[in-house]
């Protein structure tokens, strides 16, 4: 792999992008990744400086993202028109997205006369930015074949360097140099020289290594961003910077920018929390609930829309919410265990079931098994809904 002193020659600047731009962020909205962005970016910096682009870059830092993002809650936002707290906190904000303005763009007004002229604008950013990636991923590979070489070259010089010890402790007057031997040689001590065959076999292995010795420089830079890039990023930087602040959408954040559109303030914001949790018994249980972020002033539809959201986004099919009864009849499944697969002995297994029911509650006994039996799966199917786990079920 590339060694330290290779790696600290590339800019931190281009390190960053690289880190920036991996293939977990690209294929998720900015919005998504906001909070996790800088500090993902300092450790992938310190990583790739540290152990090289082959092991950091394509490995575990977008398996560090996916990590990241993969647990984090998912957010929603109800769509709706620029509310009037909107307009007026964008108003406030006004001079921090001119100045903005003015470090991209050179001007103080909108860069773009229309949301369309904007669209295409970051089209066409997106576009290069996609080229951009494709000449980072040639660098990339040849990078990787130059790491390749240099751990091959290493190799063979160890081999080599190895057995030339070898030689030396087999003929230690080799340490002097060829003056050491005419001296003794002069003085009639005889002198042994290393064989023909370990000769040709230390010129050999010498051959070898300098046939896989890299070249300094072959690899050459990272690719540069194109100027576009740069601004692109810039713009996104400052517009994590305002989401900290405001939680605008990201998309009409984007256009006030960059098109003076009116940025959309969500009445509200619905985010599905979720918590596995490995049980002793090696069921794994993944509770699921709703976290709300509200300004107040909520209406009716606004209401009613949260109301059907959060239903969506956790699965909840059915109205009924589970009762008291159905944690009596789980209960009494789970005490007997598992339900045999025999012939008959599930139709056994369901009757005693409503036997002991009708036993325990004569004000509400029942008149069937089946109507037990079809109880029992609509109370566990209530439940996973719930906790999108695996449920401890009576097996079949």
């Amino acid at each position: 792999m590339i060694d330290n002193q290779a790696v600290e020659k590339v800019p931190e600047s281009i390190i960053e992008e690289s880190v920036r731009h991996l293939e977990a962020f690209q294929k998720r909205k900015p919005d998504d990744y906001a909070d996790v962005i800088e500090p993902i970016t300092q450790y992938g910096t310190s990583l790739i400086k540290r152990v090289g682009y082959r092991q950091a870059h394509t490995e575990e830092l977008n398996k560090l993202v996916e990590d990241l993002l993969s647990a984090k809650p998912k957010i929603m936002s109800i769509e709706i028109e620029p509310s009037i707290t909107g307009e007026l906190l964008a108003d406030r904000i006004r001079p921090w997205v001119e100045d903005i303005r003015q470090k991209l763009f050179h001007s103080r007004s909108a860069p773009f006369r229309s949301v369309t002229d904007a669209k295409k604008w970051l089209n066409a950013v997106n576009r290069t930015i996609g080229e951009w990636h494709k000449r980072g991923d040639e660098w990339h590979k040849k990078a990787d074949e130059w790491e390749k070489k240099a751990d091959e070259y290493e190799k063979r010089s160890d081999e080599f360097h190895n057995y030339w010890q070898a030689i030396l402790e087999t003929y230690p007057h080799l340490t002097g140099g060829i003056e050491k031997w005419w001296l003794m040689k002069e003085q009639g001590i005889e002198v042994e020289l290393p064989t023909e065959a370990e000769r040709q076999k230390l010129h050999e292995l010498g051959l070898a290594m300098e046939s896989q010795k890299p070249k300094i420089g072959e690899v050459g830079d990272p690719p540069e961003r194109d100027e576009e890039i740069k601004i692109y990023d810039a713009l996104t930087d400052s517009m994590f910077e305002i989401d900290k602040v405001i939680d605008f959408t990201w998309k009409s954040l984007e256009m006030y920018i960059l098109a003076d559109a009116l940025p959309i303030l969500p009445a509200f914001t619905v985010s599905i929390i979720r918590k596995p949790h490995s049980l002793p018994s090696g069921v794994t249980l993944s509770n699921r609930f709703a976290s709300i972020t509200t300004r107040g002033n909520l209406t009716d539809k606004d209401l009613r829309s949260l109301y059907q959201t959060i239903r969506r986004e956790l699965g909840i099919k059915h109205l009924r919410q589970l009762r008291a009864e159905d944690l009596q009849l789980y209960k009494m499944v789970a005490q007997r265990g598992r339900i045999s697969k025999g012939r008959g002995e599930i139709v056994k297994f369901w009757k005693s079931i409503k036997d002991q029911w009708n036993i325990e509650h004569p004000d509400n006994p029942k008149k069937t098994w089946k109507g037990f039996q079809g109880h029992y799966k609509r109370i566990i199917s209530r439940f996973e809904q719930m906790t999108e786990g695996e449920v401890q079920k009576a097996k079949k």
